[in-house]
């Protein structure tokens, strides 16, 4: 039996990835989003969201580090998808459901959260 599809959905990047992963899931979920380090730990907290999609850039792998752990701490369960460009493959973080590579496509986004069973298909 199947997960049933995801409702809320936690996105850590600029406003224009927001809006990319917007189009992408066409209101099949519900978009909340952070966009400075100091606001994701408290919109995990006050959203409680099913799946937290962030950006994860190997060049300050300490300080986003540091944020995955604040978000593991608060729920050890919850899913984390981080976005980042090809470098991930070879300095992937532990504890994350997977990756997703940028530049960011809609289309390719909507496939790779279907991937990763985030997003049912649509109807």
């Amino acid at each position: 039996m199947d997960k049933a599809p995801l409702k809320k959905m936690l996105v850590f990047d600029d406003p224009e990835v927001v809006s990319l992963v917007l189009g992408a899931v066409e209101g099949r979920c519900e978009i909340v989003w952070a966009h400075k380090d100091e606001d994701l730990i408290p919109a995990v907290q006050k959203e409680n969201p099913d799946l937290v999609l962030m950006k994860y850039e190997v060049d300050e792998c300490a300080r986003y580090g540091k944020l995955l752990e604040g978000v593991r701490s608060l729920d050890p369960k919850i899913s984390i998808v981080i976005m980042g460009g090809e470098e991930l493959l070879t300095h992937m973080p532990l504890n994350i459901k997977g990756a997703i590579f940028k530049p960011l496509h809609p289309d390719f986004l909507a496939r790779q959260l279907k991937d990763f069973k985030i997003l049912s298909q649509p109807d």
